[in-house]
């Protein structure tokens, strides 16, 4: 499979199709697990599909924000004053 990303040349990477369906109009669903990336390759994909989520919703959207576990920057720095 070739993925076609904003920047450079298209990926090309090493799938398994594991569904495929095609709904009433003109799209259709694919998933795919990828084989063997590399970790600049995972980087790429995950980069992409971060961009793309956050062009559909927003910078504010928290897309690359703390994860839900995290506190956020302030809280530690808030913490660190009051010791």
């Amino acid at each position: 499979m070739a993925l076609i990303l904003e920047e450079g040349e298209p990926l090309v990477i090493d799938v398994e199709l594991i569904r495929w369906g095609c709904d009433e109009g003109s799209s259709g669903t694919l998933a795919v697990a990828f084989r063997d990336l590399s970790a600049h390759q995972e980087d790429l994909i995950q980069d992409a599909l971060l961009k793309a989520i956050e062009t559909l919703n927003g910078p504010r959207s928290g897309v690359r924000g703390p994860a839900a576990d995290e506190e956020p920057p302030e809280a530690a720095r808030n913490l660190r004053r009051t010791r």
